[in-house]
């Protein structure tokens, strides 16, 4: 959901090595190095170091993970961990021999700078699994191995997986606390902290919030001089806070510069909702207004939604109505989907919406040009 961010607070970056365990076994060979793995993932690796640096942290996640055995699933996970620190050893005894290499003959000033980059560059290091706890298992069939609930209905179970051999591994929202954390927060200005306190504190009662709302908020919270000596000091904050990923503000859409979304876990279950409507018990409720009666609601949910990839706007309230939208909050979301890319007008009249993550190749041409 998030847009990739252009505004670090640290060097430090996080990325996500998903490797599907159902394809993956279908290699000839697992005993033997694969090619592709090697080849693939650390000409990625070696293309982020030279984009961002070393300070590079490195979450595998493994998914599909209940369509295999205990056994073979840490067998998977014991060989990608090793294969993962064999190839960074290979990188860190590559980069001693270069400098070595460098350091043997006389420099000239360009070559002491190379030096100093190459060393710089094998001390800081993409920050890799060192065992088997450190990988994530996680499957979307049950949710496990996520660390986190979306409302649903029956409940549905997120903690770790752990094998028959006692192995926990990490959840996907552990792992991910761990490897972004930073190691120095004074990186982030006391100021942006302590708003961002304030707005994650806010969020657990309204995960949106209207620019007025934000501007009373901060003045309540931390005081009238706070964010106000300046003009357009508040925005500048906010702006920083979400490109760091704390919030949402998209100042540069008319229809929501003027709201603020706190919540993130809220935000992307409300989008998940309409990519991944089959995910949630959604039924025909007489209580929520929408001008769709039950046979329009199952025409609209199973065949057009679910098979065309067309949406009626007139859906959406069954959609989210678990999450007690106000009205403001219902328009936000719904001029989100046109900014986060989930939805496009149809060129065709009328209102519905061609939602791009539901639309195949089977289905594009009736997304487009069927009722």
């Amino acid at each position: 959901m998030q847009a990739p961010t252009c505004c670090f607070s640290s060097t430090k970056v996080t990325c996500l090595l998903v490797v599907d365990v159902e394809a993956y076994q279908a290699q000839p060979d697992i005993t033997k190095p694969s090619e592709h793995f090697d080849k693939h993932v650390w000409y990625w690796l070696e293309s982020l170091e030279a984009r961002v640096g070393g300070d590079v942290s490195v979450v595998l996640v493994l998914t599909k993970v209940c369509q295999c055995t205990d056994e073979v699933l840490s067998a998977i996970s014991t060989e990608l961990v090793e294969r993962m620190n064999q190839g960074e050893k290979r990188r860190r005894d590559a980069l001693r021999k270069r400098i070595d290499a460098l350091e043997s003959q006389s420099l000239s000033g360009a070559d002491r700078k190379l030096v100093a980059n190459l060393a710089y560059r094998r001390q800081h290091r993409p920050d890799l699994p060192k065992q088997v706890a450190d990988v994530v298992l996680i499957d979307s069939a049950n949710m496990r191995g996520y660390g986190a609930v979306p409302v649903s209905d029956p409940p549905v179970d997120t903690t770790a997986v752990q094998l028959n051999g006692g192995t926990t591994f990490s959840t996907l929202t552990s792992a991910l606390v761990k490897a972004s954390t930073l190691a120095d927060a004074d990186l982030i200005s006391g100021t942006y902290r302590q708003l961002d306190q304030v707005l994650q504190a806010a969020a657990r009662q309204n995960p949106v919030v209207s620019w007025t709302q934000l501007t009373v908020l901060v003045k309540d919270k931390l005081g009238a001089d706070v964010l106000g000596r300046r003009p357009r000091a508040l925005g500048a904050a906010i702006d920083i806070l979400h490109r760091l990923g704390s919030v949402r503000w998209f100042k540069h859409n008319r229809a929501l510069a003027n709201v603020v979304f706190l919540d993130m876990a809220w935000l992307g279950d409300a989008l998940r909702r309409v990519v991944r409507h089959d995910k949630y018990n959604v039924k025909f409720d007489t209580g929520v207004e929408s001008g769709l009666d039950e046979e329009d609601f199952n025409e609209e949910l199973n065949t057009r939604l679910a098979e065309r990839g067309r949406l009626n706007p007139a859906l959406l309230p069954h959609l989210w109505h678990e999450l007690n939208l106000r009205t403001d909050h219902f328009h936000a979301l719904y001029m989100l989907l046109f900014e986060a890319g989930i939805c496009f007008p149809l060129n065709t009249s009328g209102k519905d919406l061609a939602v791009a993550p539901l639309l195949t190749e089977a289905n594009v041409a009736t997304a487009m040009f069927r009722s």
